[in-house]
């Protein structure tokens, strides 16, 4: 508890990193601007493996057994690569990191340890191993040095800092007269004439690593902010911030630092196709710009921009000739920022759709809340040209809505329009077709007879069941009968629309012609909520129903089709009821598989070209279109040979 306590109190008097920098451009060479490239605070514990850079460039870490130590406000590293986690370092590798450190850069972080020996807290390698290119800095029996491959040991210095307290190293590199500078605390600056950064390979190929260099040398004690900075010879800091999202569309303004008072010329470029951009073409080029740091720029919404800012100055202005030269001759990095969506995005279902429920909800996600939505819904795109739209309005950013039911079979073409200070923003057209059979009941999808009664009810004298006999291979409703009458019904909780839909239909088991095999008659009903009947059926004979091609009437499957067609009050559906009249014998009723479903073809009808088993005028169409069409080989045969037909 003593350590501890040391610990908090030193925290609440070690100078702050930003007092320590007033010392340090006080005593050190004069430095260009700073643009942070790299921040992870270890503040917290890690995601999935993962720390946050939080410097907008998005440089994540990936975590190797370090962790959040609450105690101590930052991450812990044991310093033994053999326990059971291995190593403790964070790796962010050169792929998600690239910069190039032979160029001028800075590094600060805070420290607490009391380990002796080497400590390595930062290092930049190019692979496993030791080789050219390969840095590090470390704490060395606790004073601040580092070893470059080929370079050897540069430092040491002399500050002490093992002793478990909070300390704030900050470190930078001069490329120009190859030195490293350190500071500890903002009261000491150790120089170190030689460096590793021009030796070897130029080291902008590698990972960093926090905590660790090589696997064999580890950091043992607490890291956090720890923070990267590039010295800047280009324009920096954008704003938008870089891989931004979210930034308002319209008339906006641009704005960036320059890296010098010296620069007094700016070209713009600004596309939405980044190899433009980064290739400087004429069509991205916005326009030049004479002393100003910022633009007003018209953006679109839903949009990824890519940009540039490329920096100029007169390098003799008292000449009395204005000239451009670029500064340091460098063009200026390509940054992004994504704007906020007028337009809705994520829309379901995905276009292109097949086989989707005439219940389908449609959805989409929008960046802001929007005044209105118009839906638009057709069957062609024809049609979809003059549909008026269904307007409604919706809070929030992800938005459902109901079109009410579909029809069986169809193509539906549809748009969104989303609406906003007067404006209307169209989603591209989108199409999808609903399947021809919409299953209300599949008691193949129930695991116990105690699943149907919750759905199924009847009165407590009856008992439903759910059962697969080896004869039926099936699971089907059991709907024992006897002497009394038996009603077993399913309520929905909320009414069903069911316009437009031509036909309800179910299968049945018909045993045998024996008694009791079969109920003389049985009656399926759809209601409403006040129990009045919307459509029904009474089967009291195998004319009442669909026996499988090919196959007998006993021992088979049945289907049995209920016309909705004009049905009243269609789309108030709240229950489906089966019932069975007293019987002098007792059996059971076999039911399964409830559907919508599109008309039954009992069979093909001469001239029916459409296929819908009608002859109309939709036939005549087909036919008046590829009239006098023909296909022969050999063509010279068309009008000149007659088949005879094979009909008597």
């Amino acid at each position: 508890m003593m350590f501890l306590e040391r610990c908090y109190v030193m925290k609440a008097f070690r100078v702050s990193f930003y007092m320590f920098c007033m010392v340090l451009f006080a005593v050190c060479p004069a430095m260009a601007a700073e643009e942070l490239i790299g921040e992870w605070l270890l503040d917290s514990a890690d995601s999935g493996g993962v720390f946050p850079d939080t410097s907008g460039y998005g440089y994540d870490a990936v975590v190797n057994g370090a962790s959040y130590d609450s105690g101590y406000g930052g991450f812990y590293f044991d310093g033994v690569a053999d326990d059971a986690d291995g190593a403790d370092y964070l790796d962010i590798a050169n792929a998600v990191y690239p910069y190039d450190f032979t160029k001028d850069f800075r590094i600060t972080l805070d420290v607490a340890t009391a380990a002796t020996g080497w400590r390595p807290f930062f290092s930049r390698r190019a692979g496993s191993g030791w080789q050219s290119g390969d840095w590090f800095m470390a704490l060395n029996n606790g004073v601040i040095t580092g070893n470059g491959y080929g370079v050897g040991t540069y430092g040491p210095g002399t500050t002490i800092v093992n002793d478990f307290f909070w300390h704030s190293i900050d470190m930078w590199y001069v490329s120009d007269t190859d030195t490293i500078y350190c500071n500890v605390d903002g009261k000491e600056i150790n120089e170190f004439e030689t460096s590793p950064f021009k030796n070897g390979t130029p080291d902008n190929s590698g990972h960093i690593w926090i905590g660790n260099h090589s696997n064999y040398q580890f950091f043992e004690g607490w890291i956090k902010n720890v923070r990267v900075y590039r010295v800047v010879n280009v324009a920096y800091n954008p704003s938008p911030e870089i891989n931004s999202f979210g930034n308002a569309a319209g008339t906006q303004t641009l704005s960036w630092n320059s890296p010098d008072a010296a620069v007094t010329w700016y070209d713009v470029y600004i596309s939405t196709d980044e190899e433009l951009v980064d290739n400087r073409d004429a069509s991205a080029k916005v326009a030049s710009y004479a002393s100003q740091n910022s633009i007003d720029y018209t953006l679109l919404g839903d949009t990824t921009y890519y940009w540039a800012v490329d920096c100029f100055y007169d390098p003799d202005p008292e000449d009395g000739v204005t000239e451009q030269v670029l500064w340091e001759g460098l063009s200026g990095d390509t940054w992004n920022f994504t704007t906020v969506g007028n337009y809705a995005v994520n829309l379901t279902p995905v276009t292109g759709s097949e086989g989707l429920s005439i219940f389908t909800q449609f959805g989409w996600n929008v960046d802001i809340e929007a005044d209105t939505y118009n839906f638009y819904i057709a069957n062609s795109q024809a049609e979809l040209d003059t549909a008026v739209p269904v307007s409604f309005t919706a809070g929030g950013t992800e938005i459902s809505f109901d079109p009410g039911t579909l029809e069986l079979h169809r193509t539906y073409y549809w748009k969104l329009g989303v609406v906003r200070d007067g404006s209307e923003y169209f989603s591209s057209v989108r199409w999808f077709r609903t399947g021809g059979v919409e299953t209300l009941e599949d008691f193949n999808a129930y695991a116990t007879a105690a699943d149907v009664r919750e759905v199924w009810t009847c009165p407590v004298y009856q008992t439903n069941e759910l059962d697969v006999g080896p004869e039926f291979s099936r699971y089907a409703l059991v709907v024992p009968f006897g002497t009394s009458d038996v009603t077993y019904s399913r309520t929905y909780e909320t009414a069903i629309d069911f316009t437009g839909v031509p036909a309800i239909a179910f299968e049945f088991l018909y045993k045998s012609a024996v008694q009791g095999d079969n109920p003389e008659s049985f009656n399926f009903k759809l209601q409403d909520e006040s129990g009045g009947v919307i459509a029904e059926k009474t089967v009291d004979s195998v004319d009442d129903f669909i026996t499988p091609e090919g196959g007998s009437v006993e021992g088979e499957w049945h289907w049995v089709y209920i016309s909705l067609a004009d049905a009243p009050n269609a789309d108030q559906v709240k229950k489906m009821t089966i019932s069975v009249p007293g019987q002098s014998v007792a059996g059971d009723l076999r039911i399964d598989t409830i559907t919508l479903r599109t008309p039954y073809c009992s069979g093909a009808i001469a001239g029916d070209v459409y296929g819908d088993c009608v002859i109309d005028i939709r036939d005549f169409a087909i036919m008046a279109e590829n009239w006098l069409e023909c296909n022969r080989i050999p063509a010279e045969s068309c009008f000149t040979y007659f088949f005879q037909a094979d009909v008597e």
